[in-house]
Parts: C-alpha cells; sequence; structure tokens
C-alpha cells in the first residue's frame, strides 16, 4: 500500500485532528504483563492554538488504517505529559485508569445470587463499559449467602476472578472479565492480509511483524499461516505500533 493511503486519527477531549491535515507520528506499546499500556503522539509545525487543545488528564484516542481499507482504535487512554518545542509538540499517555484502582465498590448481594450477575453489576455501577464477561457454566455458580463487597473495583474483580477461574483486565476503554485460556475472536493473518515477518524468538516465542493492523492486541489469538500450507495458533503477549514504518510488531507464543 502507498504511504497516502495511510490515514491517522487523534481524537482528543471530543476533538478530531488527523494526517490530513497534520503531520502526525505515533509509537503505542501494550502488553498483557503491564498495568499500563503507553503511546507517544508527536504532532509537526503547529500552531498555539493546536497546542492549547491538549490538557493534562483529557481522554486522547488514536485511530490508523488505510483509507481503502480499515482504520480502527488502536489506544484509548488519558494524557499524561505535554511538551512543546518550537513548533513541534509532543503527547505521552497512558490506557490505564487509576479509576478502577480509586473507585469504591459498596455493594450487597442476595442469596443465590449468580456470579456473573455479579461481576456485572459491580463494573456497570463503578461506571465502566464492558468489553466481554464470559464465565463457564461450571464456575458460574449461584453463591447461596450472597455477597458483600466493601473495598476498591480492583479488589472486587481480583476476588471475583479467583472464585471463577478467571482473569480480567482493561483494554481500550472496555473490561474484559473471562476464563484464562478464553478468547472466541481469533484472528487469522498471512502474507495477503499483512504479514510481513515470523521469526522465531526462542523455543516458546516468536516475534510477528505485519503492516500495521489495529486487531492485533494483547491477549489476541492469532492462526498466523507463516508459509503456504503452513499454519500455528499464538497468543499475543505484547504488540507495538508504528507510524514511522506504518508496522504492528508483536511478541507471541505458541498455543499447545
Amino acid at each position: 500500500m502507498i504511504n497516502f493511503l495511510r490515514y491517522i486519527k487523534i481524537v482528543v477531549n471530543g476533538i478530531t485532528l488527523d494526517s490530513d491535515q497534520f503531520n502526525i507520528e505515533f509509537e503505542v506499546d501494550r502488553s498483557s504483563s503491564s498495568s499500563a499500556n503507553g503511546a507517544k503522539i508527536k504532532f509537526m509545525h503547529i500552531n498555539d492554538n493546536t497546542y492549547n487543545l491538549f490538557k493534562i488528564d483529557h481522554k486522547i484516542q488514536i485511530m490508523a488504517g488505510y483509507k481503502k481499507g480499515i482504520i480502527g482504535l488502536i489506544f484509548l487512554g488519558t494524557v499524561d505529559d505535554i511538551e512543546k518545542k518550537l513548533d513541534s509538540l509532543t503527547i505521552l499517555a497512558t490506557e490505564s485508569n487509576d479509576k478502577i484502582k480509586n473507585t469504591v465498590v459498596n455493594q450487597s448481594f442476595t442469596p443465590n445470587t449468580r456470579q456473573g450477575d455479579i461481576v456485572k453489576k459491580i463494573i456497570q455501577d463503578a461506571g465502566f463499559q464492558i468489553g466481554d464477561i464470559y464465565i463457564e457454566s461450571k464456575d458460574d455458580y449461584q453463591l447461596y449467602r450472597g455477597a458483600y463487597f466493601a473495598e476498591t473495583l480492583e479488589e472486587s474483580l481480583n476476588k471475583m476472578a479467583s472464585k471463577t477461574n478467571c482473569t480480567w483486565y482493561e483494554k481500550k476503554g472496555l473490561l474484559y472479565f473471562h476464563p484464562k485460556n478464553y478468547n472466541p475472536e481469533i484472528v487469522f493473518i498471512n502474507a495477503d492480509s499483512g504479514l510481513m515477518e515470523f521469526n522465531k524468538k526462542n523455543d516458546d516465542e516468536y516475534v510477528m511483524v505485519s503492516k500495521l493492523n489495529h486487531t492485533l492486541d494483547e491477549n489476541k489469538r492469532v492462526t498466523v499461516e507463516y508459509e503456504v500450507g503452513k499454519k500455528i495458533d499464538v497468543i499475543i503477549t505484547s504488540a507495538s505500533h508504528y507510524s514511522s514504518e506504518f508496522i504492528t510488531e508483536c511478541e507471541v507464543e505458541i498455543i499447545e
């Protein structure tokens, strides 16, 4: 794909700035082992009016892709730092939401309430959006004594994850709660869909490089056709998106 089809859109505090108007660069690093996915965004040749649009703690989104393809959300976080040099502007942002650690849950549930209903209720009442909740039927049993929570949302979710053999995480502004080996959405990638490199890092890990692809992020399962007719199933442990080469580079582990 040629360069002029590449497209970047930054949304900050409801205002859209895109690559048709500005020279924009970004790097996004996402990892399943990190509580704070990060982004670095740089605008070149801006004026004071554009600079003044950005404030600490403002919500910021990065969307990117190809004008004749798919443009999708890569990052949704909060502005942490703003640095202006001459006519350039650099923004640092994180996707970690401190509200999860600071929000207090103070709720009780009647006897025989299902665990899945409890998880859904405490997330929604805390003001968060749900990406996906799935608990296997053998673990989604009714709590015959009910339940009571007087702690942070993080502590409440950790407690429920332990009871249901699940894990939970926030990604792109949504909360996910499901078994550790669960992922209903499996992405397929090969050379025709953007795969550029697939190289072994060690016995269990590979490095996968593709054309920029917003669907490739942490905890995503991928079927990789690394050669014609040769496929392998992996899970992404970290993903980085770079506007400079318009690529996505992932570290992945083999799924046995």
